[in-house]
């Protein structure tokens, strides 16, 4: 084959290419999978360290950016709107927090259980679901 005729060829078939590679089943399950690693990890310190203002703010400041940044990388990789929409309500600070109602004694159970919650909050150990859906995702996180 003459090289006239491989170079249109390889041009034809690269325009051919999606533009950005779609995501995989194993992609989606291993972000699903994620985001239930987000809400066990966050919870807690959102409920918990809702007693303290300076916690509650800390941890609000750092969690929109890292959920939106999140939802961007989720958003390019073709993830729908309203999929999106859906994730978002139920990652929601209000929604990961505990009912209104419940009892005090139930409340502080809960936080016994979640002990780890302040040592992880005071060292900033915090589960950066953006960098860990960009990385699932095979993108660069800055």
């Amino acid at each position: 084959m003459s090289l006239r005729f491989v170079i249109p060829a390889l041009f034809a078939a690269l325009c051919a290419l999606p533009a950005s590679a779609e995501v995989t089943k194993a992609q989606r399950a291993k972000v699903d999978a994620l985001w239930l690693i987000a809400i066990d990890n966050w919870a807690p310190m959102f409920n918990c360290g809702a007693t303290n203002h300076g916690s509650d703010k800390f941890l609000r400041a750092h969690w929109k950016p890292m959920r939106e940044g999140a939802f961007d990388a989720m958003k390019k990789a073709g993830w729908s709107g309203a999929e999106l929409t859906k994730l978002r309500q139920r990652t929601e600070i209000d929604a990961l927090m505990l009912p209104p109602d419940t009892r005090f004694d139930a409340y502080l159970d809960y936080c016994q259980k979640h002990k780890d919650w302040a040592m992880r909050a005071v060292k900033a150990d915090l589960f950066e679901i953006d960098r860990e859906v960009k990385r699932a995702l095979g993108m660069k996180h800055p």
